[in-house]
């Protein structure tokens, strides 16, 4: 005890070397207390606290009634301390687990890293809630939320799931657009090689390819493919092309080109076939190479074949008939006939 104004306790010891060493000094000029390790000052309180030079390994901290800190002072605006806590026998990345905050408000911000250790199969981060884990990082970088199964080889990057129904949620601006980018750059429009994207202004939604769009659905719900048009049916002159897959018709413009291919493989048999409220009402198809027929009701309806012998024949049920079709009727008539040969009538009868 020392009751003289300002003066200090002072407890020494043997250094280890047979001389004497300050291990503990209490300082009543400032009010604080120091501990030293063979000298050298490791731990001193201030007036706001405690002060430790080195490491400090403990098995439980304890903060002020409100908020526990651990916290470096980088008000002088110093970028260059960080703050490590880590779970290896020392703390950096290569070792065990580590958590390094850096950065303060005088520099670029701050950063906070996860380092999950040097590798292997328990290289992982792992997030848990209600004591169940709820997201997972794995060695190989792969996130997983709702599960710790990754999905397909190729699509396994980002994986999530549970056990009713899933969905992921993008959520923008009453006027702004909502997307998904495909990108096999840094750069220009690699960038953005494919996307998905959606208009919450126009409420449409955009598919592109080789970075253009190449098709949409407007908020009319009109399958827009190769336009923007809806009306492209409608349009004159080049380069209105398009396709419009709308409820009520299927409207198409093309410039100098074939407007519909159909093509049927293998069987003969109709290519098109027209319904009126779920009954056939016609067809057109081909009944052998090199023909087409356009005919009425497949079972009764009459028509006519057309082949490469420059020759017009009738049909019934898309197959070639015999003295079964007639050319009008007694009511409904033909007017003129213009001919440029003869006329064969092997029956001998022409009324």
């Amino acid at each position: 005890q020392n009751t003289l104004d300002d003066y200090n306790v002072i407890i020494k010891s043997d250094n280890g070397s047979g001389g004497m060493t300050d291990y503990f000094r209490a300082k009543g000029d400032t009010g604080s207390a120091l501990m030293y390790h063979y000298g050298s000052e490791k731990l001193a309180t201030t007036s706001t606290g405690v002060n430790v030079t080195g490491a400090v390994t403990s098995t439980g901290l304890i903060g002020n009634a409100t908020n526990f800190d651990i916290k470096q002072n980088t008000s002088d605006g110093s970028d260059s301390k960080r703050t490590r806590i880590g779970g290896g026998g020392d703390v950096v990345s290569s070792r065990g687990a580590m958590i390094e905050m850096s950065g303060n408000e005088h520099g670029n911000g701050g950063m906070l890293f996860l380092h999950a250790g040097h590798g292997g199969a328990y290289s992982q981060i792992r997030s848990y809630t209600a004591n169940t884990e709820r997201m997972r990082i794995d060695s190989s970088g792969r996130a997983m939320l709702g599960t710790t199964t990754a999905g397909v080889a190729g699509a396994e990057q980002f994986t999530v799931a549970s056990s009713g129904n899933t969905g992921i949620t993008i959520r923008a601006g009453a006027s702004s657009g909502s997307a998904i980018y495909m990108s096999d750059a840094t750069s220009g429009s690699g960038e953005y090689a494919g996307y998905i994207s959606y208009s919450h202004g126009s409420n449409a939604m955009t598919f592109a390819s080789n970075s253009s769009e190449r098709m949409r659905i407007d908020s009319s719900g009109n399958l827009l493919v190769g336009t923007t048009d809806s009306n492209v049916a409608n349009n004159s002159g080049s380069g209105n092309d398009g396709v419009s897959i709308q409820p009520d018709s299927v409207r198409i413009a093309r410039t100098d080109g074939d407007m519909l291919l159909l093509n049927r493989l293998n069987s003969n048999g109709d290519i098109a076939k027209f319904l009126k409220d779920g009954s056939t009402v016609g067809s057109i198809g081909n009944p052998f190479s090199n023909a087409m027929y356009i005919t009425g009701p497949t079972s009764t309806g009459s028509g006519f074949v057309l082949q490469n012998d420059d020759k017009i024949y009738p049909a019934k049920a898309g197959a070639r008939v015999d003295n079964y079709v007639d050319l009008g009727g007694s009511v409904f008539r033909y007017k003129d006939l213009y001919l440029s040969g003869s006329i064969a009538n092997p029956s001998g009868d022409l009324t």
